[in-house]
């Protein structure tokens, strides 16, 4: 196969070195692995592993974080394997079987242009915080991209090498970065494919090196900054709005129009060029978010006034309820009608 495999590994064990006779024996002959920082004692392992025709073995003096491996490997890749399709990543853990890696490697090789994804199907056999991690990022990535995975924290995944260079220069050291390239894969103009494989947790994925704590932060702040520029906007438009019912004694309708016109142009600004990363005409994209703007604040005109005449409360906290369930609206339709490209992913 002229697809390389890359593998980064951190204080691994026999699983590696048997994942290794796997993929060899399945026709695998070129694969590229990370040590990333792995302790003394596990130099024989390694050693082992670089006697290997099949593999070569690239060194980190201290552990950088899986993210940081990845990418090591992926600057070996760019710059030795020019004629390659591209390459395979997984897991040093034994729990991608050599035939889902196949499964993977000939995806990446038939289509070549899109991102592929080793999907695993959550089960009664996935670890309960497996489970309940893969959930809660498949909830939050499809909210900001607008894409549906079934797996968004796999390590099997193929990239193309027409992509590889895009990948390499992301942000990220350990596990936030696999997030950040399914992130600004959108904005790249990157197409995702997902790919069945089989589910496989050896001992409830206790070797994982998965922080459910650090590591899990450093993935929901990822994609809140994605979300930041909404947040912002609507901090900005309560500002305004509260100053303005303030100083025009009440005037609904007056605060309403300024506070929409202040926050618009901050987040139009910060929307198009740097969380959707919009590609579409400028005449054109403001046109329809200025639309939304009028339609979003004849919503809110008068959804506060209902809210606030129903229940019985203020002005302020009726405009703090509506404006949450108008931001889920809003963001949603500038993710996708309003910012969202119109080339299809496919032809890219």
């Amino acid at each position: 196969m002229n697809i390389p495999l890359l593998i980064p590994a951190y204080n691994p064990d026999h699983k590696l070195t048997d994942l290794v006779a796997g993929l060899s024996a399945a026709g695998f002959s070129d694969i590229i692995i990370v040590n990333d920082g792995s302790a003394a004692k596990y130099a024989g392992i390694f050693a082992e592993l670089n006697a290997n025709p099949v593999c070569r073995v690239l060194e980190h003096a201290v552990n950088m974080g899986k993210g940081y491996a990845l990418k090591t490997g992926l600057n070996y890749f760019c710059l030795n394997y020019q004629g390659a399709a591209g390459l395979v990543t997984l897991d040093a853990d034994g729990q991608h079987r050599p035939e889902d890696v196949r499964k993977v490697s000939s995806a990446l090789g038939t289509s070549g242009r899109k991102l592929v994804l080793g999907a695993r199907a959550l089960g009664r056999n996935t670890p309960l915080r497996s489970m309940v991690g893969n959930y809660l990022t498949r909830l939050v990535f499809m909210f900001i991209s607008g894409r549906r995975l079934t797996d968004t924290q796999t390590g099997l995944r193929g990239i193309p090498a027409r992509h590889a260079r895009t990948f390499l220069a992301l942000k990220g050291d350990r596990y936030e970065y696999e997030m950040n390239m399914l992130m600004s894969s959108k904005a790249a103009g990157i197409g995702i494919e997902e790919v069945p494989i089989e589910s496989v947790y050896i001992d409830g994925n206790k070797s994982s090196h998965f922080n459910p704590l650090l590591d899990a932060m450093l993935i929901y702040f990822l994609m809140l900054r994605f979300a930041s520029s909404s947040i912002i906007a609507s901090l900005t438009d309560m500002a305004i709005f509260a100053l303005v019912l303030k100083l025009m004694s009440g005037s609904l309708v007056v605060a309403i129009v300024i506070a929409r016109l202040g926050s618009s142009v901050v987040n139009f600004i910060v929307n198009k060029g740097f969380v959707f990363h919009s590609r579409r005409r400028l005449v054109e994209t403001l046109l329809r978010y200025y639309l939304l703007v009028v339609a979003m604040g004849a919503a809110a005109y008068v959804l506060i006034q209902t809210v606030s005449s129903e229940l019985g409360i203020g002005i302020i906290i009726s405009k703090i309820i509506v404006e949450v369930a108008l931001f889920l609206a809003s963001f949603s339709i500038q993710r996708d009608f309003i910012f969202g490209d119109t080339a299809e992913e496919s032809a890219l």
